[in-house]
């Protein structure tokens, strides 16, 4: 049997107390059930989060999607692993129930804001590079349509065989 968490016992030693809910949508419904059981275990072994309670709910179909989330209670030890869980889970809320009051160490904010930085410039880097990259194919798909429409297929051919070894490359 699980061991019972003294949350107040957590708190005086400076602890989060906090609730948040991941949610993961997408298609089909068994990829959707497979990515929230991988979510929910990475949260589960994850040794900075202290877990009081947890439920894993059912995936429900929605328009052309299916959607499910998990559910956490938990402790953190500081406000930096909140925001370390924040930038690694994304979740769709998050709750801080205690402490009712927050005082910063002017270090730690520090640490936090050039970390949180860091990190929204490696994502804007990412998402640049797959724009130029979601151009690129558009524009050789095009071409490829145009060179069909035109029945130059030898010339297809050629253009794929070196798309493909472009792709290799990478």
């Amino acid at each position: 049997m699980e061991e019972k968490i003294n949350i107040r016992e957590f708190l005086s030693k400076g602890f989060f107390h906090i609730h948040f809910i991941i949610e993961i949508a997408g298609r089909p419904e068994n990829y959707v059930k497979e990515s929230l059981n991988l979510v929910f275990q990475g949260v589960e072994n994850n040794e900075k989060i202290k877990l009081i309670d947890k439920k894993i709910h059912d995936v429900t179909p929605l328009e052309n999607i299916f959607s499910g989330f998990i559910e956490v209670e938990a402790l953190l030890k500081n406000f930096q692993a909140i925001m370390e869980l924040i930038i690694d889970y994304m979740p769709s809320s998050l709750e801080i129930i205690e402490p009712k009051d927050v005082k910063f160490n002017l270090n730690e904010a520090n640490i936090f804001i050039n970390d949180l930085i860091a990190r929204l410039h490696n994502y804007d880097s990412m998402l640049k590079k797959s724009n130029i990259e979601s151009g690129i194919l558009k524009k050789q798909l095009q071409h490829l349509l145009t060179q069909i429409k035109l029945g130059k297929g030898d010339e297809i051919k050629k253009e794929l065989e070196e798309l493909e070894k472009n792709i290799k490359k990478e």
